[in-house]
């Protein structure tokens, strides 16, 4: 009786009210495996209790953090999420230790205890940068309070971030932070829920209550962008002996020590043998273009991408080659040495990927960026490259890279706006209408750009079968034959052909037929649903897609409803839509077009998008009527 009413107390009050909070490890109440639900969000399936840090630079320039979370769990939703857990840190520069997890459950009404085995913690080369650390809880279950902790320790140069904000609600959070008087750091705050800040003579605390999930948003490039977190640079220290040094100088100086470092404009400089593969592949070629296209095949077909993105190689040229797999610096600045050594004018280029997330312009550090690319001028162009995706256009580059702005490193660096290619998708329908209602007929999906190379890698990795039938899954289609064509280059768009019985899609109404003249590829809802939006949309890319109809009158049938033609434009030149019919004899043809000229849609324009799209999908939904003849 007394479990029940204890258990129906903490349904319906907030868990701090009973003061039962203990930040010792080990320490966990029978309230906290009591509470069943968080009263300001009821559909949360977990939430930290509480999750605390403290960072501290000493005199001998050593940086310790140290990081203790709790954990509870509703239901089985979130526990893979949470209970197995990654940690990144710098190899080299940063050590983790003291790493502590346990799981709490009531068993019988009595508290039980599982603790992480030392063995369970395993560590992982990323790159001769980065290392991850993993480790996974036991014994975790709807109902299980979790804890775990460790200790991290770096130079002075590096001091960790801190995250208030995740995709379940956080009671508290706490960040203690402590420097020497003489090292001055900036903080940058991200996000739309800003924390508390006090200062006092030992140091700052950062702190928030009762934080929300942080909510999706379809078109997002990474939530790191707007989840809300701080973030430490180390901006200039003072030495008794030598006054004030400054460690930020400027994105000149992180070109330059890139340009002077041995792995980068080394080998830029150097790499002689690379002189003779530019002669073997462009012989005699004077067009810049083609001399272009010739070095890019090369190391397309050379270089296997071994999926690791980087700014600096780690190893030299000459072994990328032999070995013919390398990452994203090692193909991308090879491709640059190759075009200045056959007399193009070429960059490359330091991204931050969507992954990684925006690049802080008043931030001149080179760990913001992960990832290389080529850009070469020709007169006014610039044409930016990537030559990891064997299947992408030449004047493509992969999403991953589409994030807005990256460095050209040169002596002269400068920001530049990273573009590509439209994505391109058109679709042809040509369908006969038969007894009964059954569509025959043929589909012709073309792709190009980006959704060429998203097309060919899906139906390589999945092979033919199962790429066809994940292209009609839903739909009640017989195929009856499918045949491909540049499924394996990349130079010429990507076509499928389709001939197709559909039974499924003509209502049958007496003396009357209802259809939409759309067969495949429509907009069929709003992605944008919600009426507000926090953060902007990034589509990643500007793209194009054209639906084509055609179908012959049946015999016996007129036409007595077609859909208007309709044209929407987006402001500011954002986008355009138009709708079209045509109609020749006994032939109809209908023509749909969606363009997008902008790949991101700041909040202040979501409003015009949403109702955009909302147009577009009530249109692409209109039907077709014929009607028996008397």
């Amino acid at each position: 009786m007394y479990l029940k009413f204890i258990k129906a107390l903490f349904i319906c009050f907030p868990l701090f009210a009973s003061g039962q909070i203990s930040y010792d490890f080990g320490k966990v109440s029978e309230a906290e495996l009591m509470m069943q639900s968080y009263e300001k969000d009821p559909s949360a399936k977990a939430v930290i209790v509480f999750n605390r840090g403290d960072v501290e630079l000493n005199d001998r320039l050593e940086v310790t953090m140290k990081r203790h979370v709790r954990i509870k769990f509703f239901d089985q939703t979130e526990v893979d999420e949470w209970a197995n857990m990654t940690i990144y840190v710098s190899r080299g520069s940063s050590t983790i230790s003291k790493i502590r997890a346990s799981a709490y459950n009531l068993e019988n009404g009595k508290l039980v205890e599982s603790k992480m085995n030392e063995d369970a913690v395993f560590k992982t080369k990323i790159n001769r940068y980065r290392e991850e650390v993993k480790f996974a809880v036991p014994n975790v279950k709807a109902g299980s309070v979790i804890e775990y902790s460790y200790t991290i320790r770096s130079d002075a140069y590096w001091i960790p971030s801190w995250q208030f904000q995740y995709d379940i609600p956080v009671l508290e959070t706490q960040y203690d932070t402590r420097f020497p008087y003489n090292f001055t750091f900036r903080s940058d705050v991200i996000g739309l829920l800003k924390p508390s800040r006090v200062d006092n003579e030992k140091g700052t605390r950062w702190t928030m209550t009762d934080v929300p999930a942080f909510k999706r948003e379809p078109f997002l490039t990474t939530e790191n962008d707007y989840i809300s977190r701080v973030d430490f640079y180390l901006e200039e220290y003072m030495v008794p002996a030598s006054g004030t040094i400054r460690v930020l100088q400027g994105w000149g100086s992180v070109s330059e020590g890139l340009l002077q470092s041995v792995d980068f404009g080394g080998q830029m400089r150097t790499s002689g043998f690379l002189k003779k593969i530019v002669e073997e592949q462009v012989g005699d070629e004077k067009d810049e273009q083609k001399i272009l296209e010739r070095l890019y095949d090369y190391v397309k077909k050379t270089i296997e991408w071994n999926e690791y993105t980087d700014v600096i190689p780690d190893h030299p040229f000459k072994k990328v080659i032999d070995e013919g797999k390398g990452s994203s610096s090692e193909i991308n600045l090879l491709l640059v040495t190759l075009c200045l050594k056959a007399g193009l004018t070429a960059y490359p280029v330091a991204i931050s990927d969507r992954s990684n997330g925006a690049v802080r312009a008043f931030v001149p550090m080179l760990s913001q960026f992960n990832d290389l690319i080529c850009m070469v001028k020709s007169g006014e162009k610039q044409i930016f490259l990537d030559a990891t995706d064997r299947r992408l256009p030449m004047k493509s580059l992969p999403m991953r890279c589409l994030n807005g702005v990256g460095l050209l490193i040169s002596d002269a660096p400068e920001w530049v706006a990273v573009q590509a290619a439209r994505s391109r998708l058109s679709v042809t329908s040509t369908v006969s209408i038969g007894e009964g209602g059954l569509l025959s007929g043929h589909l012709k999906i073309t792709r190009d750009g980006l959704a060429a190379s998203l097309g060919r890698n899906s139906i390589i990795g999945k092979g033919e079968h199962d790429y066809t039938k994940g292209l009609f899954s839903g739909k009640s289609w017989e195929v009856k034959s499918s045949s491909y064509k540049n499924k394996d280059g990349y130079t010429l768009p990507f076509e499928e052909m389709h001939e197709v019985l559909i039974s499924d899609h003509i209502q049958d109404g007496g003396d009357r037929i209802y259809f939409n003249p759309l067969m495949y590829g429509v907009q069929v809802d709003n992605p944008f649903k919600s009426e507000t939006r926090e953060y902007p949309v990034d589509f990643g890319t500007t793209f194009e897609d054209i639906i084509i109809s055609r179908f012959d009158i049946p015999e016996g049938y007129e036409i007595e409803e077609l859909p208007q033609t309709k044209v929407l434009a987006l402001p500011n030149n954002g986008g355009r839509f138009s709708y079209s019919t045509n109609q020749n004899g006994r032939t109809v043809s209908i023509t749909c077009q969606l363009i997008l000229n902008k790949a991101k849609f700041l909040v202040e324009e979501y409003s015009a998008l949403r109702e955009f799209y909302t147009q577009v999908v009530a249109k692409q939904a209109e039907q077709v009527v014929l009607k028996k003849k008397l």
